[in-house]
């Protein structure tokens, strides 16, 4: 893994958490290339960026549910693919819009994602959730397809295809700030007495942590206060019911008003984590501050394991917000306490 895939990484997990200048990087790393697939499949630069701003914008609201062992470009540029599909065909004049006008939607998308984003066939495949042989098969025909049509390579014709496509710098504050929404799946709300900073200084208190988390042991590893990046480990149980060794990585801290974090849950024999993307934000309340604990998103692995752990939470799942409660509850009495 290079360093970039770790900068990639550590950007997801602060997406999965709700931080919009984390998106704000990732497009501008990656809005390029897929505005290049978004022109070659619509022939059009005001649909190809209105597709590349849905793709996004989906994209923003499926990371909280999304596993980190998702490998993301292939996952975007399907996105992308789709949406410009849905904006109609190329309709031109030149050779190769033609020639891609002849294939059917589906092998369009593996057409262009194979031969200009270069993606593996078993990316695309997963992208898709579709099996790697019928992946393989149809970029095979397509390609022949393209090639007959063409009369020359089709992976040539593809890589040079849209490449005067350019993104501007202001292509996130012109088609997606305003249209990020912060969502989750459950919310759990306490108004405690005591001003903003007080709640802060309790919430990110790591001797804290055990008298107020659902779990046991719970430790910052390596000591310290909480910062992005910081990990916390503990013996924990889902929804209070169900036995996990938790691993938790600290994603965003903004003082004094959001913490989020990720945590990784193994149940045990199996390996493969559930992964929970939890928040709670601080907010001024008349008397004192009010706490908001979110569940974001639940994401399961793309691994053997899938459906049994998504079964195990299933029979879990309606305690889970019981049991947020009884930790918000447990946290404003610490607060509570501190402000005496």
């Amino acid at each position: 893994m290079t360093a970039t895939d770790d900068v990639e990484l550590d950007l997801l997990e602060q997406c999965r958490s709700g931080d919009r200048n984390a998106l704000r990087a990732l497009v501008a790393f990656w809005g390029g290339p897929a505005l290049r697939l978004a022109a070659t499949l619509t022939g059009d630069d005001g649909r190809a960026r209105d597709a590349l701003a849905e793709a996004f914008i989906d994209c923003w609201r499926a990371l909280p549910s999304g596993h980190s062992d998702t490998p993301f470009r292939p996952y975007l540029l399907d996105l992308v693919a789709r949406a410009a599909l849905a904006r109609g065909s190329a309709g031109g004049t030149a050779t190769l819009d033609r020639c891609l006008d002849m294939l059917e939607p589906d092998a369009r998308a593996t057409a262009v994602l194979r031969g200009q984003a270069d993606l593996p066939a078993r990316d695309i495949a997963r992208a898709q959730q579709r099996s790697a042989i019928t992946t393989m098969l149809e970029i095979r025909r397509a390609l022949r397809s393209l090639e007959t049509c063409l009369g020359s390579k089709a992976d040539d014709a593809l890589r040079s295809a849209s490449s005067d496509a350019q993104l501007e710098r202001s292509f996130f504050d012109d088609f997606l700030a305003r249209a990020l929404e912060d969502t989750w799946i459950i919310e759990v709300r306490r108004i405690v007495q005591g001003p903003p900073h007080d709640a802060w200084g309790v919430l990110t208190d790591p001797t804290a942590l055990p008298a107020w988390v659902s779990a046991s042991g719970a430790h910052v590893r390596g000591g310290g206060t909480l910062r992005p990046g910081c990990h916390i480990g503990a013996r924990g149980r889902i929804a209070d019911l169900r036995r996990s060794h938790d691993e938790s990585i600290v994603t965003i801290v903004e003082p004094p008003s959001l913490l989020a974090w990720t945590t990784r849950s193994r149940i045990a024999p199996l390996h493969d984590p559930i992964e929970f993307r939890w928040s709670i934000a601080i907010t001024d309340a008349p008397g004192g501050s009010e706490l908001h604990l979110r569940l974001r998103g639940v994401a399961f692995p793309h691994a053997w394991s899938r459906r049994l752990l998504r079964a195990m939470y299933e029979r879990v799942a309606p305690g889970m917000q019981p049991s947020m409660h009884r930790g918000l509850e447990r946290l404003s009495s610490l607060v509570e306490a501190s402000t005496r």
